[in-house]
C-alpha cells in the first residue's frame, strides 16, 4: 500500500507469510509467502515474492525453498535472503535476480540463529540479527571475506528490524524496558544511542532520502499508526549502556510450582500392540 497525505493506494495483495514485512528498493519489492506441497499438505515452504511496481506484476522468484527476510541490494540486483536448511544450517544466501543463482553462501562459525537482513548502502555487507546462547546481537557480514563485525553487546534484550542509513544501522531494541528505536555505529564502536522515547512500543523505522525525517510504527489506544521524527532532534538523544537482562526475571521455578517433579508422577503404562486395518483405518 501506498500512503501519501491525501490517499491510500493499494499496490497488489500479500498472500499468508511468516514473515510481516517487505524490502524495496529501485521499484522492486519482495517478501515471502507460504506455499504447500500439492501432494504432501504437512509439506510446506516460504518462496520469495518480488513485485515490480512499475508492471504491476507479481511473481513467485523461487519455488519449494526455505528462505526468509529477503531484502534487495540498494541497485536491486540481488536478494539476500536467510536460508534454514532440514538439518538446522543457519545461512544467508545472496541470488541474482537475473539468473536466481546463488551467487553467495554466507554461514557463521557458531551457526547463529539469524533473523532480519539489510544491505549497506555500498552493497558490499549485509546486516542481520544473530542469537547464540539465548542472546541477540547486531552483525555486519562482509559479502565478500565473510568477516563478521559485532555491532552491538550480546544481550537478551529484544532486538528488531535493522535499517542502514549511512554509517548508522537503526533498529528497534528493548533496552530501556521498552521497545524502542535506536541506532549504533556501521563501523562496530558497539555505541548504541537511543533515537525515540514511547510510552508502548516503535518499531519497523525507515529514514527518508534526505536523512531529514525518521518514519516509525508507534501504537496507541487506537491501534498501530505511522509516526516521524525530527531526524536531528533523534540524533540528540541519549547514549545508552546496555546491560544484560537480570537471570532473576526469568527464573521460575517450575517444579516447586507443580508441587514437584511431574516427571516422577507419569504413570507407566504398557500398552500391546495390534495390527492396523489400513481400509478401516
Amino acid at each position: 500500500m501506498v500512503i501519501n497525505s491525501t490517499k491510500e493506494h493499494i499496490l497488489t495483495t500479500v498472500g499468508n507469510n511468516n514473515d510481516k514485512f517487505f524490502s524495496q528498493s529501485k521499484g522492486l519489492m519482495a517478501w515471502c509467502e507460504i506455499t504447500r506441497d500439492a501432494r504432501r499438505e504437512n509439506q510446506d515452504y516460504s518462496d520469495i515474492i518480488l513485485y515490480d511496481i512499475a508492471k504491476k506484476s507479481k511473481t513467485a522468484f523461487t519455488k519449494h525453498t526455505k528462505y526468509f527476510s529477503p531484502a534487495l541490494s540498494p541497485n536491486a540486483t540481488e536478494i539476500a535472503a536467510i536460508n534454514i536448511s532440514p538439518v538446522q544450517n543457519n545461512e544467508i544466501h545472496v541470488l541474482d535476480i537475473a539468473t536466481k543463482a546463488i551467487t553467495k553462501t554466507i554461514t557463521t562459525p557458531k551457526n547463529y540463529n539469524l533473523s532480519r537482513v539489510a544491505w549497506t548502502e555500498d552493497g558490499k555487507s549485509v546486516i542481520t540479527i544473530a542469537k547464540h546462547n539465548s542472546e541477540l546481537a547486531l552483525i555486519k557480514i562482509d559479502i565478500a571475506t565473510n568477516t563478521i563485525t559485532e555491532l552491538t553487546p550480546w544481550s537478551a534484550h529484544t532486538m528488531e528490524a535493522p535499517f542502514v542509513k549511512g554509517d548508522q544501522v537503526f533498529f528497534n531494541a528493548s533496552y530501556t524496558g521498552i521497545d524502542n528505536i535506536c541506532a549504533t555505529d556501521i563501523n562496530g564502536s558497539k555505541k548504541v544511542t537511543a533515537i525515540t522515547s514511547v510510552p508502548v512500543g516503535a518499531y519497523e523505522c525507515s529514514i527518508n532520502k534526505d536523512a531529514s525525517q525518521i518514519f516509525f510504527t508507534n501504537y496507541n489506544y487506537k491501534g498501530y499508526y505511522i509516526a516521524s521524527q525530527n531526524i536531528q532532534q533523534a540524533k540528540s538523544q541519549e547514549r545508552l549502556t546496555i546491560t544484560s537482562i537480570p537471570a532473576s526475571v526469568n527464573a521460575v521455578d517450575m517444579t516447586t510450582l507443580e508441587g514437584g517433579n511431574i516427571l516422577n508422577k507419569v504413570p507407566n503404562e504398557v500398552y500391546k500392540s495390534r495390527s492396523y486395518s489400513a481400509l478401516l483405518k
